[in-house]
């Protein structure tokens, strides 16, 4: 499965954030620059 698709849809996708707490940071580091940019505050 690719990683990138569990990046979170939207702030209700709760499903996603709890597959990517269980991968290691291994795996999450290809993503991890798109997961900063999601967390980042809009306002």
């Amino acid at each position: 499965m690719n990683i990138r698709t569990m990046l979170p849809k939207d702030k209700f996708d709760v499903e996603s954030v709890e597959k990517l707490a269980k991968r290691s940071n291994d795996e999450l580091r290809d993503i991890l620059p798109e997961i900063m940019e999601w967390l980042q505050d809009g306002n």
